[in-house]
């Protein structure tokens, strides 16, 4: 039991650095995409590879500094304060949750890899070893992490021109390695389940990572952005079954990603109904500047030991902070 113990309170720990270090990497890559959206697309699928390493980087580098230095879990401060008051501890409980959250979230994810393998296991590759060939209730999409592959639908198979386009898209995923970063990003957003930027952020991340891949894709083969955007949008209506994960890589994606897309490839076409996004983005990010706020106004009001020598655990503090704001009754919130 007191393994368990130590390991809720290293999870709480590391919880609060996560928390803080998601809010702060993925809020300022939504800012930045909503205020300069005229950038190009592949600074912003750069901006967010590095957004999603720097996250799990500093969940790794916390992790080990809290297992080895951190001197309330080393001396278990928190287990002192635990067993006088006789109870679980409210950040130990917070604790339990992110763990089996993302406990569930990483089987519904391993499930649903396992199922779409089974279906690709009825397909076979096409005549030049290209692709492989799949139904029509498959979009084009490129799958897998360290050896992807490029589906292609036979009613996109069937038109030479529209694979033509399809394929190059997909070429240059697997040439930008897009599905490593993807499998990275999914990896960064499962530890952040708990924050909603994240899956703001990783709508935004894939909707960078797909208008790079066209920009690249039209420059490098000096393609018509004409017949470009229309082959995708052919390819749109085929396929409505498509894994809910983040190995596999969509051609077309949805309606909505799609005709952003392809009104950033003719400028004449953009919209300006983003002010609602922006105010959503914001106004997230201002709840999470208020609960900053309001956590280090709480930790001011809370009474200090009058001795220099007593120890006050920080995860303590933090009891006693969640007790105020849900109106608690207050402990005697010292370890001795």
């Amino acid at each position: 039991m007191g393994g368990f113990t130590f390991l809720l309170d290293f999870l709480w720990k590391l919880l609060i650095v996560t928390c803080l270090g998601s809010t702060f990497i993925f809020g300022s890559f939504l800012v930045a995409r909503i205020f300069f959206g005229k950038v190009s697309a592949g600074f912003f699928n750069r901006l967010a590879q590095y957004s999603v390493a720097s996250l799990l980087g500093l969940t790794i580098v916390a992790g080990f500094i809290l297992s080895i230095a951190d001197k309330d879990l080393q001396v278990q401060c928190f287990g002192s304060f635990v067993e006088s008051q006789g109870g679980f501890g409210i950040t130990r409980a917070l604790g339990l949750v992110w763990l089996f959250g993302g406990i569930i979230l990483f089987l519904k994810d391993v499930v649903s890899i396992q199922n779409f393998k089974k279906q690709l296991a009825h397909y076979s590759l096409s005549e030049t070893s290209e692709y492989l060939l799949v139904s029509n209730q498959l979009s084009a999409m490129t799958y897998g992490v360290l050896n992807p592959i490029i589906l292609i639908p036979q009613a996109v198979a069937e038109n030479s021109s529209r694979l033509k386009y399809v394929l190059l898209h997909e070429k240059t995923h697997i040439k930008n390695h897009d599905g490593l970063w993807s499998f990275v990003a999914l990896l960064a957003v499962r530890i952040c389940w708990f924050n909603p930027l994240s899956f703001l952020f990783e709508k935004n991340r894939i909707l960078a990572m797909e208008m790079a891949t066209d920009e690249e894709t039209i420059s490098s083969h000096q393609l018509n952005p004409t017949s470009y955007a229309e082959s995708l949008i052919a390819t749109l209506g085929i396929g409505s079954s498509r894994p809910n994960n983040q190995v596999s890589i969509s051609a077309a994606s949805h309606f909505a990603q799609l005709r952003f897309r392809i009104e950033q490839m003719h400028p004449r076409m953009k919209s300006e109904r983003r002010s609602l996004y922006k105010w959503i983005v914001l106004g997230l990010m201002s709840l999470g500047w208020i609960m900053g706020i309001s956590e280090a106004l709480a930790s001011i009001r809370i009474n200090k030991p009058a001795v220099t020598n007593e120890v006050m655990c920080y995860q303590v503090q933090h009891e006693k902070i969640i007790e105020n704001w849900f109106h608690i009754e207050k402990e005697a919130n010292k370890c001795e």
